[in-house]
């Protein structure tokens, strides 16, 4: 199924023709389907919406914390609203989690960032000590630029985007380019809300540093990056060093892979089963590796791979389902693949899944 696709960016509180002709394919990971085509905004279209975020930053760092307050409680009541009225959202079509997974936390976590940050920003004070010699007062950073990942596309955008806004900063989102749709529908959720225009801008893209318009990205524009790098490791480096070099000047939070976790207890082994698993395995917490104590070895290997075999695959819209496709593309599950066999070579041992886990599947990564 091919759902209307956005042609346009949003900048200044209206939709715009971007700067470039280049598009993005949003594809449906378990059906490989293409469900929409969004733009792929450039350089000069980053330049646009920082420009429109900051011509309405003084007046948003103005506002009464009440009314921003009451701004996101409207936005989370038509998210709630929006959710109601079709159980296949943008969320799971992009992104395929299993149904009962979509529900309760690609859609259910979202709701709760957004009423928090509504109680959080009516209840705001701002920050002021006075002395002798000094006045230290508390203020809105400014510009934000957030750039989400693809894992948890509704949760990372509405929690960067919540935040910055409750404290009185507008926003330049780039959202994922596994998963743009989410930020297209915010963007309306917002201007529903009645968000002021250019308190948040969508510009759509490619990932940083992969497209030749990403190079002449200019610098000192945001007062504040945000990115979480959760993207593919074969050029993951290249791009958080460009995402560095972007945002030379800003304030930036960069986020990276969670490291390893030490555990003795069996238990722990066996509850381990299923949080790596979670979300198919698709999360910065996720556990990649266990270093055990050698009298729990045998037992450890006995539970994880019991506890992995127990884990329900398949059509993801399935209330039995616990595991559905990988986002992105076919290479992504050829590169599970290749670490499996790698990592054999090296003397590991499989204890459960491998490549007959997708054996007899034609579509779906």
């Amino acid at each position: 199924m091919h759902i209307a696709s956005p042609t346009q960016i949003f900048i200044g509180g209206t939709w715009h023709d971007p700067a470039t002709t280049d598009t993005i394919d949003d594809v449906n990971p378990a059906t490989e389907q293409v469900i929409a085509t969004v733009p792929a905004g450039n350089a000069a279209d980053i330049d646009a919406a920082v420009g429109a975020a900051r011509a309405a930053a003084t007046d948003w760092a103005a506002t009464d914390p009440k009314q921003r307050a009451a701004v996101l409680a409207a936005a989370r009541d038509e998210l709630k609203a929006r959710r109601g009225r079709s159980r296949r959202t943008d969320c799971h079509r992009s992104l395929a989690p299993p149904i009962q997974l979509a529900q309760r936390l690609h859609v259910g976590l979202p709701l709760t960032v957004l009423d928090s940050f509504a109680t959080l920003a009516a209840r705001v004070r701002v920050h002021r000590e006075e002395s002798a010699t000094r006045v230290v007062r508390g203020e809105p950073v400014g510009v934000v630029g957030a750039i989400t990942p693809w894992n948890y596309p509704l949760h990372q955008v509405v929690a960067k985007v919540a935040a910055a806004l409750a404290a009185g900063c507008p926003v330049v989102l780039k959202p994922a380019e596994d998963t743009p749709l989410i930020a297209y529908l915010l963007a309306r959720v917002f201007q529903t809300a009645g968000l002021p225009d250019g308190v948040l801008n969508v510009v759509s893209g490619h990932r940083t540093g992969r497209r030749p318009g990403a190079r002449r990205a200019p610098r000192h524009r945001h007062d504040l990056l945000q990115r979480f790098d959760r993207d593919r490791p074969a050029d993951r480096r290249h791009r958080g060093r460009r995402a560095q070099a972007c945002s030379a000047g800003a304030r930036r939070q960069v986020g990276q892979r969670h490291p390893a976790r030490r555990r003795s207890d069996p238990k722990a082994v066996r509850s381990a089963s299923a949080t790596r698993s979670f979300n198919g395995g698709q999360t910065c917490s996720a556990w990649t590796r266990m270093l055990v104590h050698a009298s729990v070895y045998d037992e450890a290997g006995r539970d994880g791979g019991r506890g992995g075999g127990e884990i329900p695959t398949g059509d993801p819209f399935d209330a039995g389902t616990r595991i559905g496709p990988l986002v992105a593309d076919r290479p992504a599950g050829t590169r599970v693949r290749d670490l499996h066999r790698y990592r054999r070579r090296e003397g590991a041992r499989l204890v459960t899944g491998g490549a007959q886990a997708t054996e007899g599947r034609d579509v779906g990564y």
